[in-house]
């Protein structure tokens, strides 16, 4: 057999960003007969996809991972940068503080034959780390174009809150990490309660809900330009 073998490991059919990627990676992947991948759960699934998922055969790929893979891929949080018993070992690692830790720069540059980063911006801050430059390899996380076109119809959950005002709108977890406290204040300090404008914030499950309890308060003013929360 001529095929490559590939053990990927991370999660797959969770409520998160990181195993959306992982499924989309994989789809395509799995469609490419010069690929003979596993699935190495790091988690386990919190939902099975319907038979009319384009990610149902993923769902029933429960073939075992290769004993003797020649790549092994890991996807997933926390992160695991020691060496796999068999195979390169590519890492796929989203980081968004700025510096890696000496400790995860030494494990990179010692284990990991490839890491694959979402943007430039953190293949700079990878090499700003002290990671070697030819093992950084920029990869995007792709989208499913079925889904994000031009030509699809608006959510008619926005279309009823924006009416006819212009709408800002924020899709992801409601935390400090990700920045909402400052999206919220820009937004508030640059728009009043009459402009025809609105902030629609839709939030994520995986999150704790502090910030989101104050953004929550926020929704219900009359006195300030309006903000919509979203679960």
């Amino acid at each position: 057999d001529s095929s490559l073998k590939i053990n990927f490991e991370g999660s797959f059919f969770v409520h998160h960003s990181l195993a959306m990627v992982n499924r989309e990676l994989l789809y395509a992947l799995l469609n490419q007969s010069s690929f003979d991948i596993r699935m190495v759960p790091f988690e386990n699934d919190q939902y099975q996809p319907d038979v009319q998922s384009k990610f149902y055969s993923l769902s029933t790929n429960k073939l075992p991972q290769h004993r003797n893979p020649d790549i092994h891929v890991r996807h997933h949080w926390p992160p695991n940068f020691s060496k796999p018993e068999a195979g390169k070992c590519i890492v796929i690692f989203p980081w968004e503080y700025g510096s890696l830790p000496l400790l995860w720069r030494n494990q990179l540059n010692t284990n990991a034959n490839d890491i694959w980063v979402y943007s430039t911006y953190l293949k700079k801050c990878y090499e700003d780390s002290g990671i070697f430059s030819n093992k950084i390899s920029v990869i995007p996380a792709g989208i499913d174009p079925q889904l994000f076109n031009a030509s699809c119809l608006s959510s008619k959950k926005i279309s009823e809150l924006k009416k006819n005002r212009f709408c800002f709108f924020y899709n992801g977890g409601a935390t400090v990490r990700k920045g909402v406290d400052i999206l919220v204040n820009a937004y508030l300090n640059e728009f009043k309660a009459h402009e025809n404008v609105c902030l629609v914030i839709k939030d994520s499950f995986s999150y704790g809900k502090g910030i989101a309890d104050q953004i929550k308060k926020l929704s219900t003013r009359q006195d300030i330009a309006k903000i919509y929360y979203i679960l």
